[in-house]
């Protein structure tokens, strides 16, 4: 079974339309057959895709000169999370945010790739399901049920509805994962812009009479791979894993982080992925000097950084990889931040 790294795109642009691209994609790692390094070369051609599509959109809308400084910067960014890495399958969700210079706000796009590792090829959506069987029904029932629970307030029958009707193009990212089908949604399809891209999972179970039988549902049902691989992760957890919906409370801050069980919250750690915590990437061997370094980092530069998301990421990184730090991390944070190098004599 193949293992997964990121790579990443950097570029700058200057001139008239300057811009910077910082997006990452995944690529396999170990010894790969035929039909994976297909995989491979794919997923850096979708993201070289991405590139060259922000690019022309940078040239097509040329900042107008009353933009100064960083405001006529025009910005790609993205992050990849890991849904399925197993003998068979590989699903991953890349996240990108397009924020062009002088805009409010980003707009983020959710995109899924979902291959079998034994041919290569991308696995189509219809392809779960057994033929004739009214699986975008079910698919709209249930995804409507849930975002209504999850959603509340953030949304109305008149946004949910259309983005939760019946059709393909409403469901086209989606992602096997060990504990369900996983659907996500873009900004405004189905919630007022302060939602996001909401994410849900519906259990197997729930899907068992639409499934394909012997399809790749049933088979991850069957045999759901156990401590995979997080990304930015470069190795499995040292403890087990679950996904449980989580609520954001206190700056952002995604609860619950572990289940009852005391197993990583895959859903919470996806959500401090993308809101581009480094210290989500930091290896399960790493002094703790570089811990706090790299918290006092993220509280600056992460787009949504906070010193009590900060505090909550690093139980969560630190439970993954078994950090014997303890609370030697936070010990002072973020105090120690902001205080200035003993001078030399």
């Amino acid at each position: 079974m193949p293992g997964v790294r990121l790579a990443v795109i950097d570029a700058v642009g200057s001139g008239r339309a300057p811009y910077r691209v910082d997006l990452p994609f995944a690529q396999l790692t170990g010894r790969l057959t035929v039909a994976e390094t297909r995989i491979d070369t794919a997923l850096a051609a979708a993201a070289r895709a991405d590139v060259a599509a922000f690019e022309r959109q940078v040239r097509a809308d040329v900042p107008p000169a009353s933009l100064v400084g960083g405001r006529r910067l025009s910005t790609l960014r993205g992050v990849v999370t890991s849904d399925l890495v197993s003998s068979r399958y590989l699903s991953l969700t890349v996240t990108t945010e397009t924020v062009m210079a002088g805009a409010a706000h980003g707009i983020a796009t959710v995109s899924t790739t979902d291959d079998a590792l034994a041919t290569g090829r991308t696995i189509a959506l219809a392809a779960l399901f057994r033929p004739g069987a009214r699986w975008l029904a079910v698919l709209s029932a249930r995804s409507r049920q849930i975002l209504r629970r999850e959603l509340g307030p953030t949304t109305t029958p008149q946004m949910l509805d259309p983005g939760t009707s019946a059709i393909a193009a409403n469901f086209a990212a989606w992602a096997l994962t060990p504990f369900g089908l996983s659907l996500e949604f873009q900004d405004y399809q189905v919630a007022a812009y302060v939602a996001g891209t909401p994410t849900i999972t519906i259990p197997y179970a729930d899907l068992a009479g639409t499934g394909r039988p012997g399809g790749p549902m049933s088979q991850v049902a069957a045999d759901p791979p156990r401590r995979m691989a997080l990304l930015p992760a470069a190795g499995p957890p040292v403890v087990e894993e679950c996904a449980q919906p989580v609520s954001e409370v206190d700056l952002s801050v995604p609860v619950p982080s572990t289940c009852a069980s005391g197993a990583v919250n895959v859903v919470a750690w996806d959500d401090l992925v993308v809101a581009g915590l480094g210290i989500m990437a930091l290896p399960a061997r790493v002094p703790v000097s570089v811990v706090r370094r790299t918290m006092c980092s993220d509280t600056t530069t992460a787009y949504d950084g906070s010193d009590l998301l900060e505090e909550h990421a690093e139980a969560l990184v630190g439970r993954y990889h078994g950090w014997p730090i303890g609370a030697a991390a936070l010990r002072g944070f973020p105090a120690y931040c902001h205080r200035r190098p003993a001078a030399r004599s």
